[in-house]
């Protein structure tokens, strides 16, 4: 998007007219509300139920809390020129044509030559 890379299928979820229960076979774990003022957008209120980290691996749990600590303390403009700086993001944005999106590629994504040799093995060797 123009501000910035967005998990596609996250930002649906987020939705007020996503069908989360058809999708998961549950209810929402959160309670949110659409806002008054643009309907389209939904104001998050609350929580129904305590998270599932356990469904994250440990690597997962570590990277967003590497994530997190990266950003925490960035404003919006640092944040904007991090992720428009990457080139998965430029790449992808210079070919999203009239659908206006466009996947960003794994292998042009900021990781050093080995982490991207690693982690091409396990997607690789994954049960």
């Amino acid at each position: 998007m123009e501000n910035g890379p967005v998990p596609s299928f996250a930002y649906d979820i987020l939705k007020p007219d996503f069908d989360f229960k058809k999708e998961f076979g549950e209810e929402r774990p959160w309670i949110s509300v659409p806002d008054a003022q643009k309907p389209q957008i939904n104001k998050f209120v609350g929580v129904k139920r305590q998270s599932k980290q356990r469904l994250l691996s440990e690597t997962d749990k570590e990277t967003l809390r590497e994530a997190g600590d990266t950003i925490q303390f960035l404003d919006f403009d640092q944040v904007f020129r991090l992720t428009h700086e990457d080139p998965a993001y430029r790449e992808a944005w210079e070919r999203r044509g009239v659908h206006k999106r466009a996947q960003m590629k794994f292998q042009l994504l900021g990781a050093s030559d080995k982490q991207l040799e690693d982690l091409i093995y396990m997607s690789n060797h994954a049960e």
